[in-house]
């Protein structure tokens, strides 16, 4: 205990015990590692981590302001915690309206007996490829949440084109003219 109160990490082997310093730097957020704007780990030698909720990211993600990080990081990035992070820090509404995004479909749809606004949007990415988002009121909370589905169904390849087929996707499969049955969505 007396030792981890004056150093950082350390390794106990047999015949040696690798320590290191203290960071000089922490910074969390329910617990998690997290620092918009700079490194959320740094040591005095200047070495740093730099992480958002939790999930290591670059210091060109972590120190540039949300409005000046381009999109493209988010196109480019093939780490889907990474991707999600850059989504949280530059909006969705960002990237649909730098990509052309639109709406493909809506529809308001029975929810444990409350009429709930749902809408499919789209983006087409430069390359050609499209990528979808259903967009949603959860019926407990009345906040918006929005969540990226596939084009189409992974199983039977039928195409996710409405807002009532990527509900029923976003629901692990509830068939879709069965969605007024479920009594919420949490």
């Amino acid at each position: 205990m007396d030792l981890a109160q004056h150093c950082g990490w350390w390794l106990p082997y047999r015949h040696v015990v690798i320590a290191s310093e203290k960071p000089e730097v922490i910074h969390l957020e329910s617990n998690r590692l997290h620092c918009d704007g700079g490194p959320a780990i740094r040591y005095r030698d200047g070495w740093s981590i730099w992480a958002l909720n939790g999930v290591r990211v670059s210091k060109e993600i972590a120190e540039t302001p949300a409005e000046k990080l381009p999109v493209q990081y988010w196109l480019d990035e093939q780490n889907v915690e990474v991707r999600g992070e850059i989504e949280k820090k530059i909006g969705t509404e960002r990237i649909l309206a730098e990509l052309d995004g639109h709406i493909i479909d809506q529809e308001v749809i029975s929810i444990g007996g409350r009429d709930l606004p749902y809408r499919l949007e789209e983006i087409k990415l430069k390359n050609g490829d499209r990528r979808r988002l259903l967009v949603m009121e959860n019926a407990t909370t009345s906040e918006t949440h929005k969540e990226w589905v596939p084009l189409r169904h992974p199983e039977d390849d039928k195409p996710i084109d409405t807002a009532r087929a990527a509900l029923s996707w976003q629901l692990n499969d509830w068939p879709a003219d069965k969605l007024h049955e479920i009594d919420y969505i949490t």
